[in-house]
């Protein structure tokens, strides 16, 4: 068996909205960087990804989109990649949420996704 790890941090910038227990409070300061960490695994030609996130949930959308891209950038199976979330209420609005804010859209284009697939690369290699 094979192993891999890659991990990225992926903070937002302060003044990002958190998903946390009062909708539309910004993030003050940081007192732990948030981190994506991806394990890669390979035994024989089975391959697959476990990605863990500090945040509070991910998108349908946002799964779909980094299942395909890592696919297309180590050749694991989309259906071989598990994405979780450590489920944090101190970090940006990952999901449309009734009650807790409005997606942050630049916050999962900008930083969520293309530090996600940069980690998911570092641990294939």
């Amino acid at each position: 068996m094979k192993a891999g790890v890659g991990r990225e941090i992926i903070t937002p910038p302060l003044g990002t909205i958190l998903l946390g227990y009062a909708p539309g409070r910004p993030a003050e300061s940081v007192h732990d960087d948030l981190r994506v960490t991806c394990i890669a695994l390979a035994h024989g030609r089975t391959q697959a990804m476990l990605i863990s996130a500090d945040i509070c949930m991910f998108s349908a959308e946002t799964v779909a989109y980094l299942r395909k891209r890592i696919q297309e950038e180590t050749g694991i199976p989309a259906g071989h990649i598990i994405l979780s979330a450590t489920h944090t209420h101190s970090g940006p609005v990952t999901s449309a949420t009734v009650g807790w804010g409005n997606l942050d859209k630049t916050y999962v284009q900008d930083i969520l996704e293309p530090q996600t697939i940069k980690a998911a690369k570092t641990a294939y290699a």
